[in-house]
């Protein structure tokens, strides 16, 4: 049951549609490193784990910083863990020891 109402009542259809949409935790890690072992001009990083995509902040400002995406329902398992275990589960198979590292919570 959803606590968000509408005036007027939206319809049957529409509300079939809400329905159908997935909903889920995206979770974030931000992982800071002494030099950059991803190609510096990529804002996107994809990877063959379906449960992380990462941004590059490079071209943002911010060198040597990625953000790890964590796609729903994956998210889920990051909500009570330490910034280190966070980072780990996101960075284990890129790249060893970032130097910096926090995630998102509730």
């Amino acid at each position: 049951m959803s606590a968000v109402t509408f005036t007027p009542e939206l319809s049957l259809e529409k509300k079939r549609a809400i329905a159908c949409i997935g909903m889920g935790t995206e979770n974030k890690v931000v992982m800071r490193f002494e030099t950059p072992f991803w190609p510096k001009n990529r804002r996107f990083l994809q990877c063959t784990d379906q449960r992380f995509r990462f941004l590059n902040l490079g071209p943002y400002g911010k060198p040597n910083v990625l953000i790890g995406h964590v796609a729903p329902p994956y998210g889920e398992g990051f909500l009570d863990l330490t910034h280190e275990k966070g980072s780990y589960r996101s960075a284990h198979f890129l790249y060893p020891n970032p130097t910096l590292f926090a995630h998102t919570r509730r």
